[in-house]
């Protein structure tokens, strides 16, 4: 299985504020990676970095086969990545206008296609094309940010805290709607805290204080103690 994405001695951070080190990652092709961590972890500013919002101060960014570390957001979305951020629309816009702004850099006729995809796939999206996404509950804004990052048909997808602000149900949901991407081959990367979502990785890694300290399969992790009392509650 080829390598989607992979980084190497990736270092990051805001300004003078090292908030990674050293990251070696590499996530395969049509694989879902689910990177555990708790807040401040720096879950959010390596998705950042991957997806060119952030500048690396060091290290290596290579995705579908190219060294990307010095180009910007812009040009990597257009090669095939995108990324939901926890918030994920911009509220004073409506549904529709959300879903285009997703696949701004496709032509029109490409554009339309892809966006009358998203609303079979949404069907309440659909019913509400014309509403705001600030007056949307937190489980549909959540939604519409996944149709958003989709809208672009992306090969990589980043997904930052699906679940943070929804109910047990929209976490269900949730983990769902990911099941039927991961059956289409999308890569994922999921930072999270919600261990729930390990159900659908193939690898997971655990972030602590801007590093790495685990990377395996699910089976690994549960057997782990250390990573056991962290993230699962199990003394």
């Amino acid at each position: 299985m080829s390598q989607a994405l992979s980084t190497c001695g990736l270092s990051s951070g805001y300004g003078p504020l090292q908030i990674l080190w050293d990251i070696d990652f590499v996530a395969k092709s049509a694989e879902t990676l689910v990177l555990l961590g708790s807040n401040g972890a720096g879950k959010t500013t390596f998705l950042k970095t991957l997806v060119g919002l952030i500048r690396p101060l060091s290290g290596e960014i290579t995705c579908l086969e190219k060294r990307v570390e010095t180009w910007s957001a812009d040009r990597r979305i257009r090669m095939g990545i995108s990324y939901m951020s926890e918030l994920g629309v911009v509220p004073s816009l409506s549904i529709a206008e959300n879903l285009t702004l997703g696949g701004y850099f496709q032509p029109n006729a490409a554009r339309k296609t892809q966006l009358n995809a998203m609303y079979d796939r949404f069907p309440d999206l659909a019913a509400r094309k014309r509403t705001l996404a600030g007056s949307l509950s937190g489980g549909q804004r959540k939604m519409l940010g996944i149709a958003k990052a989709l809208m672009s048909k992306p090969a990589i997808l980043l997904l930052d805290e699906p679940s943070a602000g929804l109910s047990p149900l929209y976490v269900t949901q949730m983990i769902e709607l990911l099941r039927g991407l991961k059956e289409e081959s999308v890569t994922m990367i999921i930072a999270e805290q919600n261990t729930k979502f390990l159900e659908l990785a193939d690898r997971v890694s655990v972030m602590e204080n801007g590093r790495l300290s685990f990377q395996g399969n699910v089976e690994d992790l549960t057997q782990d103690d250390t990573l056991r009392h962290a993230y699962f509650g199990i003394h």
